[in-house]
């Protein structure tokens, strides 16, 4: 039987550099740009894996937060989060993707006290190599903003025969 030696990857200083001991921030759009910036550094491709957004928390709470935070709370993880999926029974039974334990993430949450957007809970270690050059590969916004949308739009308007997103 060949036993598989597992691959850890520590991200602990490359976080360090980039978000600083305090991470904390002004505005989600800080803190997004350090996030896009460690990926790159990294080569970790993390997913939102759970979100709280403003408007959501301001409806049911008493006090609220402000509207630069976007969330309230977030929390980011490895793409490869979560227990191995067989993808079919077919002819590759054993056939398995993106998942494989990974444990890392990130959560940023609102601070009502200091009234910024503060890193409150990490992982920082990964259960597999990182491939820098599949991390280059990915997309670097997969939203659209609202001003693409607007662009897209004009587009649709005029050539009402393409295929809206």
């Amino acid at each position: 039987v060949l036993e598989r030696k597992m691959e850890y990857t520590d991200l602990s200083q490359c976080f360090t550099d980039i978000f600083g001991p305090a991470a904390q921030y002004d505005c989600f759009q800080a803190f997004q740009e350090d996030l896009c910036r460690f990926q790159e550094v990294s080569g970790s491709i993390l997913r939102v894996k759970n979100s709280s957004s403003v408007a959501k928390d301001n409806k049911r709470r008493k006090t609220t937060v402000p509207d630069r935070m976007q969330y309230s709370s977030i929390t980011y993880c490895c793409i490869h989060f979560g227990q191995p999926k067989i993808r079919s029974k077919g002819l590759r039974p054993k056939q398995r993707y993106l998942p494989c334990g990974c444990q890392f993430f990130i959560t940023a949450s609102y601070s009502y006290k200091l009234d910024t957007l503060l890193i409150t809970k990490k992982n920082l270690i990964h259960n597999h190599n990182l491939d820098m050059d599949m991390a280059k590969l990915r997309a670097k916004n997969r939203h659209r903003d609202v001003n693409q949308l607007k662009e897209v739009n004009d587009v649709f308007q005029i050539n009402p025969k393409v295929k809206r997103p």
